[in-house]
């Protein structure tokens, strides 16, 4: 019988564009945040780092930045979550160039930038204001609405920005808090097991569940046997030369 299926090949080797701007469309959110990330004053950070360039290399805090920006449009708060998007989201793997920063590293950023980050985040929503991704008393960017406050004073607007924002770091300081609790610090909370972190161990595991379901299976079947024999009149020979229930096969 031949099926029509669409081809499915888990062994392909490069399925995205060789080309990160093909992967998500021009008019994506992504892009505006880089490009606004790209024309920041950055040098609050720079101060913050060894300008000897000793030790490993740190991720960009343009980089960093963005990528918070965009997790705070896109309404995530965890670190670990956040991780994850970095190697499964598209937008994320843009976002990101690529690079996979753990959650460790993520939650260090926020805690040690707390400051200029939000200094940076005001700014950014400011330039999204004037280019008409949000309005005064509502904040509304990639689908993720901020209340503010409605009155027509922007230091009033400003002031409701500046809380939501603190409400942010507040927010992502919990879930953080939360989760390194549930998994401890060190683990995202959704690794595979040891023995199943690899082809050969996944492979082994499921060979051995196989097999324990197989046995289980072959008990059962013995011990309904045995039921079946307890529970036959007595003087009745079954098959194989055991006495039981008559064989349903045998000629009447």
């Amino acid at each position: 019988m031949a099926y029509n299926f669409k081809n499915c090949n888990w062994d392909q080797l490069f399925l995205f564009p060789p080309d990160i701007r093909d992967w998500l469309p021009q008019d994506h959110l992504v892009w505006f945040i880089t490009e606004i990330v790209s024309q920041l004053d950055l040098s609050p950070f720079y101060s913050r780092y060894n300008p000897e360039g000793d030790g490993c290399p740190a991720y960009h805090p343009a980089m960093m930045t963005a990528l918070y920006f965009y997790s705070y449009c896109s309404g995530e708060r965890s670190s670990r979550r956040i991780e994850r998007l970095c190697m499964e989201s598209v937008p994320y793997r843009v976002v990101s160039g690529g690079l996979q920063p753990d959650h460790t590293t993520i939650s260090r950023f926020r805690k040690k930038f707390a400051s200029e980050l939000s200094s940076l985040f005001l700014q950014i929503i400011t330039l999204c204001r004037k280019a008409g991704l949000c309005i005064l008393n509502t904040v509304s960017l990639d689908g993720t609405k901020i209340g503010a406050n409605a009155s027509l004073s922007a230091n009033r607007n400003e002031a409701g920005l500046r809380k939501e924002i603190k409400n942010y770091f507040r927010e992502a300081e919990e879930a953080d808090a939360r989760e390194d609790e549930l998994y401890g610090p060190g683990r995202r909370g959704d690794e595979l097991p040891p023995d199943l972190s690899t082809q050969e161990g996944r492979l082994r595991k499921l060979r051995e569940i196989q097999k324990s379901l197989r046995e289980e299976k072959e008990e059962k079947v013995r011990k309904q046997d045995n039921e079946d024999c307890e529970r036959a009149p007595a003087g009745i020979q079954r098959p194989g030369g055991g006495i039981g229930r008559p064989d349903p096969r045998a000629r009447k």
